[in-house]
This record gives structure tokens, C-alpha cells and sequence, in this order.
């Protein structure tokens, strides 16, 4: 693993970066058993929930905040810019 980290952060590459920091969030998320049990839980407590669509939706979240905690890192930028201009992102184009 420290392989591959070290050789993506070398290609300087941001866009391929980000995309593998959202992959292994996203696939980190799905693979944990626990998910899964809140997921089963969540569908039998409300049963419009679909638990493989919340899995994902729960994945989803987790790769987008990977992504977000990258940035910080890499372009030493403060949390609490990067979630305003997301929010504000949100709230406008969305």
C-alpha cells in the first residue's frame, strides 16, 4: 500500500489521486460488516429503505469526505472553508 500511495502522490496527478481516494473510501465503506448490519437494520425499521441503495448512498459520503480530507491535506486548506464551498455548491448548483 505504501507502494502505490508513494507512486501516485510521485505522478502529481491530482485528478488520479483524488479518484483512487474516493475508490478506496467508497470500497473500504461497502466491505465493512457493519454497514452492512445498519443497512438490514435501517430496511427493517423503514421499509422504503433498499438496503444495497443505502449501502451506497453511505459510500458515497464517505469516498466525497476521503476526497474532502485529501484536499485539506494536499493543498493545506482549513476544513471549514472546504465544507462552506461545498455547502455553499450544494445549496446553489444543486
Amino acid at each position: 500500500g505504501e507502494s502505490i500511495g508513494s507512486a501516485l502522490v510521485k505522478t502529481g496527478r491530482l485528478r488520479m489521486i483524488l479518484l483512487f481516494v474516493a475508490v478506496l473510501g467508497f470500497a473500504a465503506t461497502l466491505l465493512e460488516p457493519d454497514v452492512h448490519v445498519f443497512a438490514e437494520q435501517a430496511s427493517e425499521l423503514i421499509a422504503k429503505i433498499d438496503a444495497p441503495l443505502f449501502m451506497g448512498i453511505i459510500a458515497l459520503g464517505v469516498g466525497l469526505f476521503m476526497i474532502i480530507a485529501f484536499l485539506e491535506l494536499f493543498l493545506y486548506l482549513n476544513l471549514l472553508i472546504l465544507l462552506l464551498i461545498l455547502q455553499l455548491f450544494f445549496r446553489y448548483f444543486l
